[in-house]
């Protein structure tokens, strides 16, 4: 079947410009929030974003390693810092994640929070400049204004999450491997990167067995086992004993919890949502999660050997790690910023296949938006099930580069836009 029989009469780029400019009074509202909580930060108490966990995690590893993961410990701490009643933000990153994250606990509250936000802008123009098309002189700029409707990533940085990290890792990723010049290094910093919430990096594994990327797979586990050892040498055994518990309570609640809570783009979720907890929504879950997986292989093995079939394959991993993962958070949509750019360049001789990926693009966007202001509506949930819509739409992109485009391209033909 054709792309273009999916097309609508109504342009598809229309529809991301009107998505756009009903986003941007919702935005520049998120935006203003994020500056008055940063402001804030500096001379009041900490307001209750998830920076209050990162940072409690950051402050007790490097100050009390042993009830880095004590949950009454981490109560304590944080209503000391916000001066009332709070509610437990707790902090689940991995030890090694912890030690990488440590440096913030010797900074007052404020000046930390302040400083990683300056740090998840830089790593928002960074990924731009590494992975997004390269339209103008500003183009940084200009795609730092355009991304900024996109609610998952004004929240991602307001809340200090490490979703910005995440993005800049994947692009970081793409430029290693489309690159001339392809640092070993800096591959494996940017797995280590993905790593931070192992969960979302289980793909990226799998990935470089299936590319046989022994040096980058064996600098990667060399890295985050001496980071290992060394975390786990600090937090003692009270603290290895205290990780592990809070860990098997984490995996219950992610397969137990009501679905108003925990809500995020998964599959897993998603099944919850619309199924309830129950083993049937598990079996969908695991069918599903697996079908993403075995896709996601398949377009790493299949296609033309070509810069251009590398862009999908590429362009697969965001979105398939995040909606296979047993959890994720709304904020974890910002690193399918490097997909949509990497397919807005496939797609560059393809217009079909383009207004194909703009619908996808719209839909994700409306989703992702209203999964930020109204998060029990189930937009994370609707985004979960556009993105194994893009895994399904890259497959065939994937098929058609080998088996002759339906646009009239043949296999193998050079589409790419300039990166």
């Amino acid at each position: 079947m054709k792309w273009r029989a999916l097309c609508s009469p109504v342009p598809p780029g229309l529809i991301c410009l009107a998505i756009a400019a009903v986003s941007v009074l919702p935005a520049v509202y998120d935006l203003w929030k994020v500056v008055t909580i940063a402001a804030g930060q500096l001379d009041g108490p900490a307001a209750g974003t998830d920076f209050l966990n990162l940072y409690t995690g950051a402050s007790l590893f490097a100050h009390e390693p042993g009830s880095t993961y004590q949950l009454d410990t981490q109560q304590l701490l944080q209503r000391s810092l916000t001066g009332r009643e709070s509610p437990l933000v707790p902090f689940y990153l991995p030890p090694y994640a912890a030690l990488l994250v440590s440096w913030l606990g010797w900074l007052p509250y404020g000046p930390a929070y302040v400083l990683w936000l300056v740090v998840n802008v830089v790593c928002l123009m960074l990924a731009i400049f590494l992975a997004a098309p390269r339209w103008t002189r500003w183009y940084v700029f200009v795609w730092l204004g355009l991304v900024m409707p996109f609610l998952p990533v004004v929240l991602g940085l307001g809340q200090g999450q490490t979703s910005a990290l995440l993005l800049l890792a994947s692009a970081g990723l793409v430029r290693g491997f489309t690159s001339a010049t392809r640092s070993s290094i800096s591959r494996v910093t940017c797995v280590v990167g993905w790593l931070l919430k192992p969960q979302l990096g289980v793909m990226l594994m799998v990935v470089l067995v299936l590319t046989r990327s022994w040096r980058i797979l064996a600098g990667t586990l060399v890295a985050v086992a001496a980071l290992g050892t060394a975390a786990l040498i600090r937090l003692g055994q009270a603290g290895i004993a205290s990780y592990v518990r809070v860990s098997q309570q984490k995996t219950l609640e992610i397969f137990t919890a009501d679905p108003t809570f925990l809500i995020g783009p998964t599959l897993l979720h998603a099944s919850h949502w619309l199924l309830g907890i129950n083993a049937v929504a598990h079996l969908v879950a695991a069918v599903l999660a697996s079908a993403t997986i075995a896709t996601t292989v398949y377009v790493w093995r299949h296609g033309v050997a070509t810069d251009e079939s590398l862009l999908l394959k590429l362009a697969i991993l965001p979105i398939a790690s995040v909606i296979a993962a047993p959890y994720a958070l709304i904020y974890e949509l910002m690193p399918w910023l490097v997909s949509f750019w990497l397919l807005w360049d496939y797609t560059a001789l393809r217009p079909s296949a383009r207004a194909v990926l703009l619908w996808l693009v719209a839909g994700v966007w409306i989703s992702a938006n209203i999964g930020v202001g109204e998060p029990r509506a189930g937009g994370a949930d609707v985004a979960a099930i556009l993105g194994l819509c893009f895994v399904a739409y890259i497959a065939g992109l994937s098929y058609y580069s080998e088996h002759g485009d339906p646009d009239g391209t043949s296999a193998g033909q050079s589409i790419c836009g300039k990166r």
